[in-house]
């Protein structure tokens, strides 16, 4: 019988944190972000569609108007990387572990323009709350907290890596916004909320390049 390798890992989450993710979804907290029908997130639309959207707003005395690209679209979600790893030997590796989660991420923001990046609750159609500022981009990151312990072992074939990651469902709704005083629009920025439905891990395993 094959001696197995054996490699014992013990991370306590509520001090160490994994590595960031390239924000290629505009959200730090989000690696992919994939709709169900139809629908793109703010960084994969043109500057000419985001143009489009403050086109169609008509002028107003005083207050907010708004145009959405999406309200509360269905989505998937991969969220942190929580483990990876490779196995390059010729005997199968054998780990062990314990993983200990204490901050869950419930949704997020990103705001671009100059128009605040607090937004009050989740958004309602017709109704953007925040305060009129002079931010160029701001993003935030809503969690909550509950301790969650997850203990496994897991084999990793030779030549395989294995990743263990959280995704799950979601809500997009994004648009953009203008702030008008006296008919004249003060300030004007696009926006983005990902809402966080379910959350779950899952395991994925991938053949390494000999």
């Amino acid at each position: 019988m094959k001696k197995l390798l054996i490699l014992f890992f013990f991370l306590l989450f509520a001090f160490l944190h994994p590595a960031k993710l390239q924000a290629r979804t505009g959200h730090d907290a989000f690696s992919r972000i994939d709709f169900k029908d139809e629908g793109k997130l703010l960084v994969d639309m043109t500057s000419e569609e985001i143009e489009d959207g403050y086109q169609v707003m008509k002028r107003k005395f005083w207050g907010w108007r708004h145009h959405y690209f999406n309200i509360f679209s269905e989505a998937t979600y991969i969220g942190e990387v929580i483990f990876s790893k490779s196995n390059r030997t010729r005997q199968p590796l054998e780990i062990h572990y314990v993983l200990q989660e204490k901050d869950f991420t419930e949704r997020s923001i990103t705001v671009s323009g100059s128009i605040s990046g607090k937004i009050d609750g989740k958004l309602q159609k017709g109704n953007l709350g925040g305060n009129v500022s002079a931010q160029a981009s701001k993003k935030e990151t809503d969690s909550y907290t509950r301790i969650e312990e997850t203990e496994f072992d897991i084999i990793v074939e030779p030549n395989y890596r294995i990743i263990f990651h959280i995704t799950g469902d979601c809500e997009i709704t994004n648009g953009v916004s203008k702030y008008y005083v006296l008919g004249i629009v003060f300030n004007k920025g696009s926006w983005e909320y990902v809402n966080i439905l379910t959350r779950y891990y899952e395991f994925l395993e991938e053949k390494l390049e000999v």
